[in-house]
């Protein structure tokens, strides 16, 4: 009798990448509970962080398997839509954990729906500054340079270098430094996923 397969290539892939990202993202929010200032953060923002980073790595990667083979005009619009989404939902999970600090409390709602509480021009912008620009980033290396290479180092430049610039306009608020930690950390492990997926 033949065995059924649950998920295909494609899909393993993603999850491998989402994976690695998952893993970056508690190691960068471990680096963040061991030094944790200003704020005092709770064990739970490890798991939170690895949502965030699995979030990051599988709409930037996900998105690239949607378009990649779409006209380059379809490729580069829809980078703004990727920054938006990955933004949005990787943003999730550390809203839920930052709120259960008392200065910071908020109704859980307010975290699932964060950009619909801002203006409309900070609705569209802020998930992009907010991560989303990682991911942005990293789909446009996808898509324009390293959807069919099959090489380690062009997946590990590019997914570095979008850690480092994409969580720059994030992390200049608290010390511009984190960028190249965490993102660079990010990027690695992603970038292994993504070139073995």
């Amino acid at each position: 009798m033949e065995k059924i397969k649950i998920l295909n290539i494609r899909e393993t892939g993603l999850l491998r990448v989402g994976a690695c990202g998952a893993a970056a993202g508690a190691i960068n929010a471990g680096f963040c509970y061991a030094i944790a200032k200003p704020l005092p953060f709770a064990w739970h923002i490890i798991p939170a962080g690895a949502v965030h980073g699995g979030l990051l790595a599988i709409s930037a990667f996900g998105m690239s398997r949607l378009f990649l083979k779409k006209n380059l005009g379809t490729r580069i619009l829809a980078a703004p839509l990727v920054a938006w989404i990955g933004g949005y939902l990787s943003w999730i999970s550390l809203s839920l954990s930052l709120t259960a600090f008392p200065l910071l409390r908020e109704p859980w709602t307010h975290s699932l729906f964060w950009p619909f509480f801002e203006h409309w021009e900070g609705m569209l912008v802020k998930p992009a500054f907010s991560f989303g620009l990682v991911a942005s980033l990293y789909y446009l290396f996808l898509v324009l340079y390293c959807g069919k290479k099959r090489g380690l180092g062009p997946h590990l430049i590019g997914a570095v270098v979008s850690g480092i610039l994409g969580s720059l306009s994030f992390w200049i608020g608290f010390g511009w430094y984190f960028s190249p930690i965490h993102g660079a950390i990010w990027g690695i492990l992603v970038g292994i996923g993504a070139w073995t997926a």
